[in-house]
């Protein structure tokens, strides 16, 4: 009930069922590198250009890129819920790991 709750009221998931981040270059070398790259995050029908620490490799055709951050859901209009003068914590956390096939 908590989850349905969050995700219907707050999070209004039925309007805004993805969260998008998007990079004009990612750096990539076939040796491990980690380092800020701006990017725009779209969340909650927000969109902001957010500085994003990326760890990227090149290697057997595949990029693979790691991300750890946070972000504030204030920053992208979420109300904080709050229950019996407990609020949610205000920042998130975001782990990115994926690869892209090149």
């Amino acid at each position: 009930l908590r989850d349905k709750h969050l995700k219907e009221k707050y999070l209004e998931v039925s309007k805004h069922p993805q969260a998008v981040i998007k990079f004009k270059n990612i750096p990539a070398t076939t040796e491990e590198k980690t380092q800020d790259v701006v990017g725009k995050l779209n969340f909650h029908g927000v969109e902001k250009e957010i500085k994003i620490p990326l760890t990227t490799v090149i290697k057997d055709k595949k990029l693979s890129i790691k991300s750890d951050f946070d972000f504030k859901l204030t920053d992208y209009k979420v109300e904080l819920p709050s229950f019996s003068g407990i609020t949610a914590a205000d920042k998130v956390k975001i782990n990115i790991d994926s690869q892209i096939q090149i």
